[in-house]
């Protein structure tokens, strides 16, 4: 599992090198999984000119491009935008943090976030999939950090590979290093801002609902693959049955990224 190569985007990182139950490996520089791209310096587009990725998919919202920054990556790169609102996040949160009221953020968003990518969103995971699958150099997706639907597509994405479910749990709790010292910052900024506004300081209990929405949880994960086992019994199930991927689909997707 390799550390971020970009200095402005914490949380980049390619899939290839995982190895599979059988042994099999990602293969390398094809599949990168990152946050957002809309402060890269000119170091960090180079480095990505250097990779020879062809295209990127961005799974954010136009409000959430709005809100928080638009693309600034290599002009030879490819962009398609295949927005997953699960939970119409940003927009439900605003109110919420304008009024420094965060006891209303509801202790299980992010499971209901999740459910809902995975039952909700189908057409869009599929036309994620099937630009990985008809991607003929590198391909990155992303959304705003790159932890939850680019978990969530990462993590399903490597179960369909065959990956060791405890492996792939790891690599999605890897965006809790990657990107702390970036969500810090945030909250320290979110604090700030609320001291400013109400002349006092939010207590730790006041603000937890906040910070729970800047790291991931394993039982968030759980509840992806909960539902994955019950419903579909497998990945490729979900895939074949639930996304609509054709049998000749997967076995392209797996000859194309297994080596």
């Amino acid at each position: 599992m390799r550390e971020s190569i970009l200095n402005s985007q914490p949380n980049f990182r390619d899939l290839g090198g995982i190895r599979t139950k059988s042994g099999q490996k990602i293969k390398e520089n094809r599949i990168f999984r990152s946050g957002s791209f809309g402060k890269l310096d000119e170091n960090d587009l180079s480095v990505l000119k250097g990779l020879g990725i062809g295209n990127i998919v961005d799974l954010r919202t136009s409000e959430e491009i709005e809100l928080l920054d638009t693309e600034n990556h290599p002009k030879t790169i490819e962009y398609y935008n295949v927005a997953i609102n699960a939970g119409n996040i940003s927009k439900s949160l605003i109110p919420i943090f304008e009024k420094g009221e965060f006891g209303l953020i509801d202790s299980n968003v992010m499971n209901k976030i999740y459910f809902e990518v995975i039952t909700t969103f189908k057409s869009e995971l599929a036309l994620v999939y099937r630009a990985i699958l008809n991607a003929d150099t590198g391909i990155i997706y992303h959304c705003s950090q790159g932890k939850d639907r680019t978990g969530i597509i990462s993590a399903l994405l490597l179960d369909f590979f065959d990956v060791e479910r405890d492996y792939i749990y790891m690599d999605y709790l890897k965006s809790n290093e990657l990107l702390k010292r970036q969500n810090e910052y945030y909250i320290q900024l979110i604090k700030e801002n609320f001291s400013k506004q109400f002349n006092r300081e939010v207590s730790d209990e006041e603000f937890a609902p906040v910070k729970s929405l800047f790291y991931v949880r394993e039982e968030n994960l759980k509840g992806v693959f909960d539902y994955i086992d019950s419903e579909s019994l497998s990945a490729n199930n979900y895939f074949r049955f639930e996304l609509g991927l054709t049998e000749a689909e997967l076995e392209l997707l797996k000859s194309k990224y297994l080596e």
